[in-house]
């Protein structure tokens, strides 16, 4: 999915999103640091496609139905807009809004569309993943602020921010 828009004099800002409940923080402030900073958004949701079944998705709810990836992973996005702004009535995305749906490693993938829309800063969500899931799994965050060319924000989750609250109350 993407709308065409002017690009800004006064570029723009990535944001990288899962469409899970983790994402809406990351989106609440690269949507918020847009409208300060008057840059244009780009809404970006990176698809990994899936070995078992590539270019299908199971949408949500449906079992064992697999649709074409490029239509379901649209319609989710739009899902997930509508509800983060139902549930932030407050919400009111910047006004140069463009979202983008790509498919394959989601960390190549926000790198280079960042390098296409030559942008000026990406802002990603981090879990708070740590010990050996973050070992296991590695760190999406952690691999986009090595590889960027362009600032990263990482917006920890509430989650997160706790884990982090617990652990210094731990040490301290």
């Amino acid at each position: 999915m993407q709308k065409k828009i002017a690009k800004s004099k006064n570029g723009s800002i990535l944001v990288a999103i899962d469409l899970t409940k983790h994402s809406n923080e990351a989106l609440e402030f690269a949507n918020d640091l847009a409208i300060k900073l008057h840059k244009d958004l780009i809404i970006l949701h990176a698809v990994h496609d899936p070995e078992e079944s590539p270019g299908f998705y199971a949408p949500k709810g449906k079992k064992k139905n697999l649709a074409p990836m490029e239509k379901v992973a649209k319609e989710m996005l739009e899902k997930y807009l509508s509800k983060v702004q139902q549930q932030s009535p407050e919400l009111e995305l910047s006004r140069g809004v463009q979202t983008i749906v790509v498919y394959g490693m989601p960390e190549s993938k926000i790198l280079e569309v960042a390098e296409q829309k030559k942008v000026d800063m990406i802002v990603v969500g981090s879990h708070g993943r740590k010990g050996i899931s973050k070992l296991l799994l590695g760190s999406r965050a952690d691999h986009i602020v090595t590889h960027s060319l362009v600032p990263v924000v990482v917006v920890k989750t509430k989650k997160a921010k706790k884990l982090i609250i617990k652990k210094g109350e731990k040490d301290g």
